[in-house]
């Protein structure tokens, strides 16, 4: 990865136990200091990927734990049609509501959002219509603040 300044990289998800080695020059590899790197690792590895060798050396790195796709998420969260047209339907069949759901572009730019105030219940409805062909990440926070995501495909 090589990002420079307002245009470098936002979100990071690894779902190695084990941190990835980072190494390069910093003219080969490099995440700039100054900007905000979201950081997403497996439950209970943050101290690892800390004190990891090359990852010590950013203290711009935020760590969020618990990326990893468990097993209750696929039976509590749906959505489809995937490949979407225009419009996404979003399930979660664990009881709790839908508190948000945001749509990211492979960038970590935020592209669509549904507010709590459009959703009903566990059911939410994405408008895609203005969103452009791609690939895009969807995150669902419930209303117990558990977080799912979806890779979603816009035709």
């Amino acid at each position: 990865f090589l990002a420079t300044s307002g245009q470098g990289l936002r979100f990071l998800d690894i779902y190695c136990e084990v941190p990835p080695t980072l190494e390069g020059s910093s003219s080969s590899f490099a995440f700039n200091k100054q900007d905000t790197v979201h950081v997403r690792v497996p439950c209970g590895k943050t101290s690892v990927y800390q004190s990891a060798t090359g990852w010590s050396t950013y203290n711009n790195f935020i760590y969020e734990e618990c990326v990893g796709i468990e097993d209750h998420e696929k039976a509590e969260f749906k959505v489809y049609p995937n490949p979407v047209h225009d419009v996404v339907m979003v399930e979660l069949s664990n009881g709790a509501g839908i508190a948000n759901a945001v749509l990211y572009d492979l960038q970590g730019r935020v592209v669509e959002t549904c507010c709590s105030a459009s959703l009903q219940g566990g059911t939410a409805t994405l408008s895609l219509n203005s969103v452009p062909a791609g690939v895009y990440v969807l995150r669902v926070t419930d209303t117990e603040g558990r977080e799912y995501h979806r890779k979603i495909v816009k035709k």
